[in-house]
């Protein structure tokens, strides 16, 4: 939307612009452009004022330029470290990586709502979660690093995703699938040698 003093306000003053690198200037029909099919990456517009006769005539010699990307691709997501297949151990230590940088990342355990990987001082300071604690961007790398906590002994999914600044997330996450089994943590249940029945047998 166009707002230049001088340029559409009476006078025969108008709106000239050019779209990224574009040597020659168009003239905008109303103080609104709209550009339409634009390829993915950088781009920009530049605008300029040009003045009627009336009012001393001649373009803006300090043009308004205006830059933006177009990014319409989702980062690749990757889950770089993991639990074994089967472990008895009930945390575990993610940590996952997006392709682009200033990535950040959502992921669902078990089939739980997506939850975003939002890296604060606080969050990082705040006791342990009842599943997740702790989570946080790394930089400069683009990794970010999962703790979870008390998992419940079983099979455990987590899907992982990566959305980069323009909003576009992965549309196949990253998963990785293990078992916490603790059954033979402290091995199977003895009895003493030494114990008397009821009957006065000894066992």
């Amino acid at each position: 939307l166009l707002d230049t003093v001088g340029g559409g306000s009476g006078g025969g003053g108008h709106y000239e612009w050019r779209l990224d690198e574009a040597q020659h200037w168009r003239r905008a029909a109303q103080p609104l452009i709209e550009v339409r099919g634009l390829s993915e990456g950088s781009h920009s517009v530049t605008i300029r004022a040009v003045r009627g006769g009336g009012g001393g005539g001649g373009a803006d010699a300090v043009p308004v330029r205006y830059a933006w990307t177009v990014d319409t691709r989702a980062p690749d997501t990757s889950i770089v470290v993991y639990p074994s297949t089967v472990t008895h151990l009930r945390s575990a230590i993610l940590v996952f990586s997006g392709s682009e940088p200033g990535a950040t990342f959502e992921y669902r355990l078990d089939g739980g709502a997506e939850t975003a990987l939002n890296v604060t001082a606080a969050a990082a300071a705040a006791a342990p979660a009842a599943g997740v604690a702790e989570t946080w961007l790394a930089p400069p790398d683009n990794t970010s690093v999962l703790h979870l906590y008390d998992l419940a002994e079983g099979a455990h999914v987590l899907r992982v995703r990566a959305v980069d600044a323009a909003g576009n997330a992965d549309a196949s996450p990253a998963v990785h699938k293990w078992i916490v089994d603790r059954a033979g943590v402290y091995g199977p249940p003895s009895m003493p040698s030494d114990v008397v029945a009821g009957g006065g047998d000894q066992v």
